[in-house]
């Protein structure tokens, strides 16, 4: 009991100011994770199904960045963008937010508003020559 007769007044008071703190933070590491998984599963090369460039998406450090590669005329255009996570994964192209929508078989990328993007596979010839 404490001076005002609660039996845990402690955890009245401060208590559940500690007890909301901690679960608010392992709400948010929870969403981390669950945001950090879906930006893993972007990660690779992606073969536009309209010949109109491809996508690049990979790690860097604890950041992740997507390349858009459009090739004209011999030339190959790169642009970076840092990708975002939440419920669903995009970016900012000129101001505006571009969504990322991946197959339930991670197989297809549909880039909103864009185009759609299959899965570049490397073969094992493929690996094998770069070694």
């Amino acid at each position: 009991m404490n001076d005002k007769g609660y039996p845990f007044g402690w955890f009245v008071g401060g208590g559940v100011t500690v007890v909301l703190v901690v679960v608010m933070a392992v709400l948010i590491c929870g969403a981390e994770r669950m945001s950090r998984r879906q930006l893993q599963a972007l990660c690779g090369i992606w073969e536009a199904v309209l010949p109109r460039g491809r996508l690049v998406v990979r790690q860097e450090g604890c950041r992740f960045v997507l390349f858009e590669e459009t090739f004209s005329e011999g030339h190959i255009r790169r642009v970076g963008y840092e990708l975002y996570g939440g419920s669903s994964p995009y970016y900012y192209c000129q101001g505006k937010r571009i969504y990322l929508w991946l197959s339930e078989d991670g197989e297809f990328l549909l880039q909103v508003p864009g185009y759609s993007y299959h899965k570049k596979r490397i073969s094992n010839d493929q690996n094998h020559e770069k070694e």
